[in-house]
């Protein structure tokens, strides 16, 4: 829930939120997609599916007759690069050189509860 209201808050209602639905152009949802070209395939994916959850529910009720979402209408955005996941040796590392017993503990149970431990350009001292 708290998804929704982040993307419905940030993204959709400051561009249309003054708005009758019913008043509500195929060029003000393009507007709120082009706003979002900088950003993430998956963030335009949440504006957009619920931006259609949205008009659709408003077409049943009778709000619209039609949608402004179109349906042609697709996320572009940057991929998120995959992450790698920490190698046994890795794993290992960390584990031998943790600060004390509490934080050797977190990594164990971090470990064999299956959680992913991703490589980062750590930088030391």
């Amino acid at each position: 829930m708290n998804a929704i209201k982040y993307v419905l808050n940030l993204h959709i209602l400051p561009l249309i939120g003054d708005y009758r639905i019913r008043d509500i152009t195929p060029m003000q949802i393009q507007a709120i997609m082009a706003n979002l070209s900088d950003k993430s395939n998956s963030l335009q994916s949440k504006v957009l599916v619920n931006m259609r959850s949205i008009f659709n529910a408003a077409q049943e009720n009778g709000l619209v007759a039609k949608s402004p979402v179109s349906s042609m209408l697709k996320p572009g955005g940057k991929r998120t690069p995959e992450e790698e996941a920490l190698t046994p040796q890795e794993s290992q590392f960390l584990l031998d050189h943790a600060a004390n017993h509490r934080a050797r503990t977190f990594l164990l149970i971090a470990l064999h509860a299956g959680m992913f431990l991703f490589r980062r350009n750590w930088k030391s001292g």
